[in-house]
């Protein structure tokens, strides 16, 4: 094996590996470009002469197109790294303050704070202003937020 050759298996093992860091760094598709421009110059160096050259490019494009289907079949679109893990029980259950009645804490201009059972909760009016400590009833939750209005 000549020295050449040598070098060109050197390079496509550093394809191999930038194309294996696509998969787990984030790159935007850089490092796989870099792989695969490296794994093409490497099967390149290894050939005795162009037609094995391009012989050897053919199998490594059939295989990297084995490999995308499978990574596909197996992983499909789901996400990776960014899956959402959020249950429905993570989320207050508001819906039980309906109703109640609480102190302002700050004004509700129409954002502020209450005071419902000794617990602060940050709250909406429907657009009216409502000053500090005056007695205020739990109206409706939509979306996790808590709409209060004056008695």
């Amino acid at each position: 094996m000549g020295g050449f050759q040598l070098l060109g298996i050197i390079v496509l093992v550093i394809g191999i590996l930038c194309m294996v860091a696509e998969i787990f760094i984030p790159s935007f598709g850089v490092a796989g470009g870099v792989g695969f421009l490296a794994m093409t110059v490497g099967i390149i160096m290894m050939a005795q002469n162009f037609a094995q050259g391009l012989l050897y490019f053919a199998i490594m494009l059939v295989i990297s197109v084995l490999f995308l289907i499978l990574g596909y079949h197996f992983i499909g679109s789901s996400k990776i790294a960014l899956k959402n893990n959020l249950n429905e029980d993570i989320l207050p259950d508001y819906q039980r303050l309906i109703g109640k009645r609480g102190r302002s804490v700050t004004p509700l201009r129409p954002s502020g704070t209450i005071e419902l059972e000794g617990e602060r909760y940050d709250v909406l009016t429907k657009g009216e202003f409502i000053a500090t400590n005056e007695t205020v009833e739990v109206a409706a939750v939509e979306n996790n937020r808590i709409f209060v209005g004056r008695i």
